[in-house]
């Protein structure tokens, strides 16, 4: 399980998302910039930010091995 908050790219939004993967935490994080931010899209760089700075959470030993 992964999880980021828009707090953690920079800005003091207060949302927090979580997914299993990093390929399903980004469009996560796309749609709620686009709904509450007005960003039409997110910039690879944000994208980078994203996968740089997402926290694994509530993962067993046994799972990531």
């Amino acid at each position: 399980m992964k999880k980021i908050r828009c707090r953690d790219l920079g800005s003091s939004c207060r949302f927090e998302a979580k997914a299993k993967s990093l390929e399903q935490l980004v469009p996560l994080m796309e749609d709620h910039a686009r709904f509450k931010h007005d960003l039409k899209f997110l910039s690879l760089e944000i994208e980078d930010l994203i996968r740089e700075r997402a926290q694994s959470v509530g993962e067993s030993q046994k799972e990531k091995e």
